[in-house]
């Protein structure tokens, strides 16, 4: 926004309010009359005050959702100056500081500088309060996560107030399910409810209705209210955890918002987000990076060996599953978005080298067939007779469970993949450690690679893992526990828990489900 003088900031802004679509005279009025009792400057304060004190009014006064979009516009516009001229106040405190910790000045330079960076403090401090006033009068409320995070992040003030954590928490679609245990609620690893359910369908297909997000409605969670909760508002947990959902939301929302075919008998797999806070360090600042042994540490004390198994080597502790199979074997690429999957390429590969193989055969048979054909000939035997021969020949080259089978070269991909199987002659190099955990190592390779499967791991683990990459500083072992199954006969319900840890100490990724048709 270019710089106006008072005058005509004003004018700008009166000339903007009126000719909002579908407004009421009484509302312009009442907009008008607050700005020009303002003696702040109205791009920082007055139009802020203006949305805020009328939506706290009552929000009824807006007709339409062009009113409540040009009312969120103008908040932005409003608070952004506040913070930008926050932050330039912060930095001058910060270049001041420096320069009184680099040597000896003058005294009246050292003196002016102090009372320079006082100023800038104050004026700070100031601002802060304006900015904390807006946001708790209702200006919030018109605001979404990215917009929220932005404005908590202006200073450790904002960042640490429970105040606005819950109201910033509870104006979030995901935040309205926080500590609620429902099919919603990102912050339920332990699944008690689950555990207690009956295994029913809607477990896996059903979302959380009793809990429900409306947009600018003043509702806030009470469970994040009470005391006995995981989030440390003192550190700054509630802002740390929107930043998370935001990313949540921007990463994960086509997994855990539709349902993907998992294999060719009828089973789905979608993922389930979780975020979970872990305890405090004690033996640690508080502002220092995590690392996998607190992770460790932490996961140990809510439930026995879980940290353990999830900070542990592959050598030491692998969950077997059809996930782990694809999963263990993808590689994200760091610079770039291409990502592998060595599982299904060393299938692919077996099944071209399968094919080749085949034709070799057979273009050797031919070769012979040829040759024979001639010898036939001379020998004066008719078409019967030679047809007999041929087949003779051909047991002779190929025996009956001879590999590989030179009449599956023209075979589809399963065929040929179930005949590698059969005979057991599947590379197992690139997940050699999952393979011989396998019960039924053959059946259960096959079916892992069953087309279903392969378009899974193309449409759903591959990208899943490259964007968890994105979000933790560092991924953990897949963990499973029999509590996280759900179900009977034919409604059970697979859970494994695939998640990293993020730098500020949150268990960061997704619960991958299988609604599985026994």
């Amino acid at each position: 926004m270019r710089k106006f003088e008072e005058s005509d900031r004003v004018v700008v802004i009166k000339h903007n309010i009126l000719t909002l679509p579908h407004m009421g005279l009484e509302f312009r009025d009442r907009c008008w009359i607050i700005i020009s009792r303002s003696k702040s400057d109205p791009t920082q304060a007055s139009v802020a005050r203006t949305c805020y004190q009328l939506y706290a009014e009552g929000s009824e006064s807006f007709s339409s959702n062009e009113d409540v979009a040009h009312t969120r516009d103008y908040i932005l516009s409003s608070l952004s100056g506040k913070v930008r001229r926050d932050h330039q106040m912060l930095q001058n405190v910060l270049a001041a500081n420096t320069v009184l910790m680099t040597g000896p000045r003058t005294r009246a330079e050292i003196k002016r500088r102090r009372s320079s960076s006082t100023g800038d403090a104050t004026c700070g401090v100031e601002y802060s309060e304006q900015l904390y006033a807006a946001l708790t009068a209702g200006a919030l409320w018109f605001l979404g996560v990215k917009d929220m995070v932005q404005l908590l992040g202006t200073c450790r003030t904002l960042r640490f107030d429970k105040t606005l954590g819950v109201m910033a928490l509870s104006n979030c679609s995901v935040g309205v399910h926080l500590l609620h245990g429902c099919s919603g609620d990102w912050m339920d690893l332990s699944l008690q409810k689950q555990q207690e359910s009956t295994g029913e369908e809607s477990i896996f297909w059903s979302e959380c209705r009793e809990h429900s997000h409306v947009a600018r409605k003043k509702e806030l969670n009470r469970r994040l209210m009470e005391d006995k909760i995981p989030l440390g508002f003192s550190r700054g947990q509630a802002a740390q955890l929107l930043s998370l959902i935001g990313k949540l939301e921007k990463c994960f929302k086509p997994f855990y918002n539709r349902a993907y075919v998992a294999t060719p008998f009828g089973d789905f797999c979608r993922a389930r987000p979780v975020i979970l806070p872990l305890p405090a360090r004690t033996d640690k600042d508080a502002n220092a990076a995590w690392t996998m042994e607190d992770a460790r540490d932490a996961l140990n004390s809510m439930w026995d060996r879980f940290g353990d198994d999830f900070a542990a080597s592959g050598t030491e502790y692998m969950h077997v599953s059809e996930i782990g199979m694809h999963w263990e074997t993808i590689a994200v690429a760091k610079r770039d978005a291409k990502t592998k999957c060595n599982f299904c390429d060393t299938a692919k590969k077996a099944i071209r080298e399968y094919r080749k193989e085949a034709n070799t055969l057979m273009d050797e048979f031919t070769r012979v067939l040829k040759s024979k054909q001639v010898e036939w000939r001379a020998e004066g035997l008719d078409d019967d007779e030679m047809h007999e021969r041929r087949s003779l020949l051909k047991a002779d080259m190929f025996l009956e469970d001879s590999y590989p089978d030179p009449n599956a070269a023209e075979s589809t991909a399963d065929d040929i993949l179930a005949h590698i199987c059969e005979h057991d002659k599947f590379p197992v190099v690139p997940f050699e450690g999952m393979a011989n955990g396998l019960e039924r190592r053959n059946d259960d390779i096959f079916n892992a690679l069953a087309l279903e499967c392969q378009d899974l791991c193309d449409s759903f683990y591959r990208p899943l893992k490259q964007n968890l990459a994105a979000v933790v500083a560092f991924t953990g072992q897949r963990v499973h526990r029999p509590w996280m199954d759900t179900g009977e006969e034919a409604g059970i319900i697979r859970r494994e828990l695939i998640a990293g840890l993020s730098n500020n100490g949150f268990l960061v990724g997704v619960y991958v489900m299988k609604a599985v048709e026994d």
